[in-house]
């Protein structure tokens, strides 16, 4: 069974519409973001049919959110997979066409076009977040070609419930942590100047929250 912790946190967010970055999941020891959950959402949604989110991955609600954190957290587990055997980098060429694809679709998209305002994605973290899909999306094609599909019992709606064997097993072997105060969804807005992007590979060493007098919650 797929190990989902919750990690305290002592100052609770306040209902605000927007919210700057907060921490969102750690997924094997490796802590995310919520502007990076989002941001990869927007890349994935902008190139792929069903991303497996029942509303509108470019403007989530609270009823999208536990759907969006399950399909990012998947993902996540896959790509660090992938990282771990070397395998399924996408190349540059192919990553160059996916952002001119999300590029040529910008004006036609109103509310992708807002989402990666929103979110204050430039051309180097979109390809970025583009090159993690092409690389998951190339793993998930190789294992789908034999295996059968069985119910994951953490998915949290019935659309969601039917995974490939592979992938259950690959994330029962996983340790997800979700953060305290990540509940219930709070849209992200960047800053006016917003920091650089964080990147996937090599994310910002902070595990959790920490009291006021060091120790950990």
């Amino acid at each position: 069974m797929q190990k989902i912790l919750l990690t305290l946190m002592l100052v609770s967010l306040p209902a605000f519409a927007k919210i700057g970055d907060r921490l969102a999941l750690e997924i094997n020891s490796i802590p995310y973001t919520q502007r990076q959950v989002e941001s990869y959402l927007v890349a994935k949604t902008s190139i792929t049919r069903n991303v497996g989110i029942a509303g509108n991955a470019f403007d989530l609600t609270d009823q999208d959110w536990p759907q969006a954190l399950t399909v990012f957290t998947d993902d996540m587990v896959i790509l660090q997979e992938a990282q771990r055997l070397g395998s399924f980098h996408p190349a540059d060429a192919l990553v160059n066409e996916a952002l001119g694809i999300v590029k040529d679709k910008l004006p036609l998209t109103a509310d992708m076009k807002s989402a990666i305002e929103r979110l204050d994605l430039d051309d180097r973290t979109l390809a970025r977040n583009l090159s993690y899909v092409l690389r998951v999306e190339a793993f998930r094609r190789s294992k789908n070609r034999q295996t059968t599909t069985v119910r994951d019992p953490n998915a949290p709606s019935v659309v969601m419930a039917q995974k490939p064997r592979w992938l259950v097993d690959l994330t029962s072997r996983s340790v997800v942590r979700q953060f305290k105060g990540i509940h219930p969804y709070q849209r992200y807005a960047a800053p006016l100047r917003a920091p650089a992007a964080i990147d996937v590979t090599q994310p910002v060493k902070v595990i959790e929250p920490v009291t006021p007098t060091g120790s950990r919650p």
